[in-house]
């Protein structure tokens, strides 16, 4: 089912050198890694999100607007 996805956007020449990257130390270690760094990206993200959007709420009430 995901074959037409990678098709979309990778050669069949980048999809042997994937391969061979990913059969490599560095590469296990990506998909070692990987899952870790995209699960603390998310903290981070939503960390971010909730500090924009209590600054946005902030300057909103500041002027005027009844957000409550």
């Amino acid at each position: 089912l995901v074959i037409p996805i990678y098709v979309k956007y990778y050669t069949p020449e980048e999809i042997v050198r994937l391969i061979e990257f990913y059969e490599t130390p560095l590469g296990k270690r990506v998909i070692e890694v990987t899952p870790l760094i995209t699960q603390d990206s998310y903290v981070v993200g939503a960390e971010w999100g909730r500090g924009l959007s209590e600054k946005v709420m902030i300057k909103l009430k500041e002027k005027g607007y009844n957000l409550d």
